[in-house]
């Protein structure tokens, strides 16, 4: 479900994968398709597949999983997140004002739906 968008680029999230951490926080995809082109390593690409960990009560996150392709291609670049990688990394704030604050939040409201129908 496309969720924010800017001069820069698409961002969607996925509202059937969402999964609920401890303290308000939940596990959220994000796809964004860039308006351009960008390097990564000297290979192309316009997309990204982001798999976030969102704390909702702050808009902190943390990346968990980056996939760059360019278009429906076949990743050029993939990075993950071991566990104990995850809990070292530091908390970052998203950024006020941005496409990707309507897209935290976006994904905070859909994820806490997705879990309350769960629970029913």
């Amino acid at each position: 479900m496309l969720v924010a968008r800017d001069a820069n680029y698409n961002i969607s999230i996925d509202t059937s994968r969402s999964i609920r951490r401890a303290l308000g926080g939940y596990v959220v995809w994000y796809r964004t398709d860039h308006i351009g082109t960008h390097l990564h390593n000297g290979k192309p690409f316009n997309r990204e597949v982001v798999q976030s960990l969102v704390r909702c009560d702050s808009l902190l996150f943390k990346v968990i999983s980056v996939d760059m392709s360019l278009g429906a291609r076949a990743p050029i670049s993939q990075q993950r997140t071991e566990p104990d990688e995850l809990f070292e990394q530091p908390w970052r704030r998203v950024e006020r004002g941005t496409a990707e604050e309507m897209a935290a939040q976006a994904g905070c409201t859909f994820a806490a739906r997705q879990y309350a129908v769960k629970r029913r």
